[in-house]
């Protein structure tokens, strides 16, 4: 819990990506309140094209920041195949689904990022 509040802006991330490579997004975060605090920016990743039961969005990377009041701080999270990859009953491996699919990443709390990108 923080005494403070933070916005998040500038999302990027790669339009698309090569399946099974480091997939880095990068935001701002910004202490908009009168305290100094601490925050956890939490990545997640959705697959609306999954093959095998999956969550709507699973956590895949955070990163936590403490700002001074008003300081504002460049993240980058770099999310690995494996945050692509799900457990594989068949296989008993990690798979990647082979074909073009969406992933989406979201930012939880104060929340309204969120970027697409398609994996090959």
């Amino acid at each position: 819990m923080s005494y403070t509040t933070f916005k998040f802006a500038n999302l990027k991330a790669p339009a698309t990506a090569p399946s099974g490579t480091p997939l880095p997004v990068s935001f701002d975060v910004t202490n908009t309140g009168a305290m100094a605090g601490a925050e956890v920016a939490e990545v997640y990743v959705s697959d609306p094209s999954a093959k095998a039961d999956r969550p709507e969005r699973e956590l895949k990377g955070f990163d936590k920041i403490s700002l001074k009041p008003g300081e504002t701080k460049h993240v980058t999270v770099n999310l690995d195949a494996r945050a692509f990859s799900y457990w594989s009953e068949t296989k008993h491996d990690w798979t990647i689904d082979p074909e073009v699919r969406g992933a989406r990443g979201r930012f939880e709390r104060n929340t309204p990022l969120s970027a697409e990108v398609v994996l090959k």
